[in-house]
């Protein structure tokens, strides 16, 4: 036939990505588009590099005089506000437009909120009571695209290891990318 193209496929028994593929997979990965015959574990590996890389904004709820931005894998299981030593900290995406600070006090001292600012309050202080209980994996899990202390609640109680933490976003990644055209 003309303008037919062969396409021959070979397994050369490598489990890793090449250095020039990448930075393609973990710009692009996160919108689901990687073909699933990738190696497992190679997957798993690039996601959790992209995890560990995304940037989060960290505010204490104790004090609510510090607040910082800082990459997820920066985050240990032991750390604590630098002004006030609580660990009563929020994990939320960095959002210049609203200042979650202001929002959170107002939600204390029950005062007015929009509905918006009621949901943003209410996941700050979820997302604080993850990082009490679970620590450095309550960050990775919240790191993860799509996915919210709600999500995050599901896939800490399964997961044991970073490995299988790491799987379980993905999967909720997956998910999120399915489903997030039905909701309102």
């Amino acid at each position: 036939k003309r303008g037919a193209i062969k396409l021959k496929y070979r397994d050369v028994g490598i489990n890793d990505f090449s250095p020039m593929s990448i930075p393609i997979l973990e710009r692009y990965y996160y919108r689901g588009s990687l073909i699933p015959a990738l190696p497992h574990t190679a997957i798993l590996e690039t996601v959790k590099k992209r995890i560990f890389d995304t940037k989060l904004e960290l505010i204490c709820l104790h004090c609510l005089n510090w607040h910082d931005v800082m990459k997820a894998g920066e985050v240990d299981d032991n750390f604590k506000c630098p002004k006030c030593k609580a660990k009563m900290i929020s994990i939320t995406r960095p959002d210049d437009s609203i200042n979650k600070v202001r929002i959170f006090r107002r939600w204390l001292n029950k005062l007015p909120l929009s509905e918006d600012e009621r949901k943003i309050a209410e996941e700050m202080s979820k997302s604080a009571m993850l990082f009490l209980t679970y620590g450095r994996k309550a960050v990775i899990a919240l790191a993860g695209y799509g996915v919210g202390p709600a999500t995050a609640t599901k896939i800490l109680a399964k997961a044991n290891t970073i490995d299988e933490l790491i799987e379980l976003i993905l999967n909720a990644e997956r998910k999120y990318i399915r489903t997030r055209v039905f909701w309102s």
